[in-house]
């Protein structure tokens, strides 16, 4: 049986609602550099760990990491940068939040219509009427649903009713797609993921957002029992949706929605090809810079 991650205890931001009514909040400010691309894939599970409360990269070789000043371990974080041979200073600094979204030029919250807010614990909560706002620690490896397949693939969902389905999140990344769903009254939502670090990140924000996300460090492949999903989202790419026919037909209910992205423009052909005489029918593809989000009903 597949051994799913299941999130208890998330470590808790002190003063956040507080932080969110505040112009101004001081913050440690951690600087790593300079990083080469090894060191780099050292680093990254060790900060994942960390409790953060933003972070950006400079260049690419360059960490800057945002902590809540009483969340900055700062024996503990020091140390492990001794022990990795990183250079590093840190410093207490004060930033004026921006409530027209914007905070010290790091992640901007994402908007969807009136559908959907995502932003990170230290951005202002939303001040018009959005249906859902969800709160996501990024990772260094994921971001906060900016990129365009995200988008498209929540103004997809925005049209769609989850209650008491049961979903599944293919390359869940931060969890995004799956907390929404269960935000909207998904029955259940599993997450999955090729990225090792994608699966303890996306319980910890399904539970920043009281919902409980299944997460699994796998491909669709790899998943040993049938989820039986009444939908399955799949933000990959056209590859290895050309790979997973068989596994979305496996994993979908009979007249379930298949709703893919990553898709370039110029591969709908390839995709309908592939699909179509697999039990699957196309419904539509809506475009956005030359991405696609492409949805299709498992018909048999």
């Amino acid at each position: 049986a597949a051994a799913f991650l299941l999130m208890h205890e998330f470590p808790t931001f002190a003063n956040i609602q507080n932080s969110f009514k505040l112009f101004m909040s001081t913050f440690v400010e951690l600087k790593i550099s300079p990083l080469s691309f090894s060191k780099q894939e050292r680093l990254l599970p060790l900060v994942s760990q960390w409790n953060h409360a933003g972070h950006y990269k400079r260049h690419g070789e360059k960490w800057i990491f945002y902590f809540e000043k009483n969340a900055f371990q700062e024996e503990e974080i020091t140390q492990s940068l001794k022990d990795e041979n990183v250079t590093y200073e840190w410093a207490e600094k004060t930033f004026k939040l921006d409530p027209n979204l914007n905070w010290n030029g790091m992640y901007q919250p994402v908007a969807i219509n009136d559908y959907c807010y995502i932003r990170t614990p230290i951005h202002p909560a939303d001040s018009n009427t959005c249906k859902h706002q969800i709160t996501i620690i990024p990772t260094m490896t994921f971001g906060m649903g900016d990129h365009i397949t995200t988008k498209l693939m929540l103004k997809e969902m925005e049209d769609i009713s989850f209650e008491n389905e049961v979903v599944l999140d293919v390359g869940t990344g931060t969890g995004i797609l799956g907390i929404v769903a269960l935000k909207e009254g998904a029955k259940e939502a599993v997450g999955i993921d090729i990225d090792p670090l994608s699966p303890l990140n996306a319980a910890n924000n399904a539970k920043l957002n009281e919902v409980v996300l299944k997460t699994e460090h796998a491909t669709i492949s790899e998943l040993k029992e049938r989820v039986g999903a009444q939908y399955i989202l799949a933000n990959i790419s056209t590859p290895s949706h050309l790979e997973s026919v068989e596994d979305y037909y496996f994993h979908l209910k009979n007249g379930g929605i298949l709703i893919l992205s990553g898709i370039l423009d110029t591969d709908l052909a390839k995709i309908k090809a592939a699909f179509e005489p697999n039990g699957f029918e196309f419904i539509n593809a809506t475009e956005e810079a030359g991405w696609l989000a492409v949805t299709f009903v498992k018909t048999h």
